[in-house]
Formats: structure tokens, C-alpha cells, sequence
């Protein structure tokens, strides 16, 4: 809750934390606190909303770390065992470049990750299919992405889609355009 409030108040226009919990307030309780219009609109319109995103987030990466140690019975078991960060990234990185910066870049994401994962499952479909043939061969695919996303950084425009990309990848919560 801390960082939240300290989320809400930072940007271009500082709003004190204070401020923040009297925005807050004035919302729950109705009553006036004297918080200028500007600075609640700003909370509530702009900066909440990235913050509950944010949270989403963080909350669904929370459950994908603790699933994956759990469905595979290995500790070591993480997101992107199975290549799906791997070729998410790659899928946001070709729509970006694509010039489908935003929405399609989300979709681009899930569209490559959900394919890394289907051919993590197909290499290991041919033969005894197991968690402890399951792991490699994501590894395996995981591995195939990021060269290409490399590739896709150099060619490129270097002053709108690189960036973009590497915003991407870094997880921003703007996105892309």
C-alpha cells in the first residue's frame, strides 16, 4: 500500500502523498479535503488505473511463479520453462515492427507464447511425454527466440520500433505506442 500511494503521487505532476490519501479519502467518505480537481483527476483517471494494472500483473506473475514449480514437481520450474517469455517477447517484438504497436502487440505475445508452449509439447509428443522431457525441450524452445528478436532490433527503425521493442521488453505498463 505504500508503494502504491508513493505510485500515486510521483510523475511529471507531483502530487504529495498526503494529498494522495486526502484523494482517496475525499472519494470513500464524500467529504471535501480541499485537493484540487486537476490533481484528482490525475489520481483517479491516469494514475490509478496504472496501478491496479500493475497489480494485475504482478499478482499473475505470482501465480504463474508458484504454478510452475508445482506442475512440474520441480523447484527450479519457472514461466519460462517452457519458452513461453521467450516467444511472447519475440511475438511482441515482429508486431511491433509489424506496425502493431498497442493491442497488437499484445496480441502478438500471446499468439507466440502460446506457440512456443505447443511446440515445446510437440517435440516431446513423439515420444515418452513427461515432465523430465518436458523441461528440456521447452529450454529448447525457449532458446529459438532471441535471436530473432535481435535481428528484428537491427533492421529495425532505429528511432521509433527499437525503442518501442525494448520498452516492451523491459515491461512497461504504457506498451508500445
Amino acid at each position: 500500500l505504500v508503494f502504491a500511494v508513493g505510485s500515486l503521487a510521483l510523475g511529471a505532476y507531483a502530487i504529495s502523498p498526503l494529498d494522495v490519501c486526502r484523494i482517496i479519502a475525499e472519494r470513500a467518505t464524500g467529504h471535501d479535503f480541499g485537493v484540487s480537481a486537476m490533481a484528482a483527476n490525475l489520481v483517479w483517471e491516469v494514475r490509478m488505473p496504472r496501478v491496479l494494472a500493475a497489480a494485475m500483473v504482478g499478482a499473475g506473475l505470482a501465480a504463474s511463479g508458484t504454478l510452475f514449480p508445482g506442475l512440474f514437481r520441480n523447484p527450479l520450474a519457472a514461466p519460462d520453462t517452457l519458452g513461453v517469455s521467450n516467444g511472447a517477447g519475440f511475438g511482441a517484438a515482429l508486431a511491433i515492427v509489424a506496425g502493431l504497436a498497442g493491442f497488437g502487440a499484445q496480441m502478438g505475445a500471446i499468439a507466440f507464447g502460446l506457440a512456443a508452449v505447443a511446440l515445446a509439447f510437440a517435440i516431446v509428443a513423439r515420444g515418452r511425454a513427461s515432465t523430465v522431457t518436458l523441461i528440456p525441450s521447452g529450454v529448447l524452445v525457449g532458446s529459438l527466440f532471441p535471436s530473432p528478436v535481435a535481428l528484428l532490433e537491427v533492421v529495425a527503425c532505429p528511432h521509433d520500433h527499437v525503442a518501442r521493442t525494448v520498452v516492451w521488453l523491459a515491461g512497461s505498463l504504457p506498451g508500445p505506442g
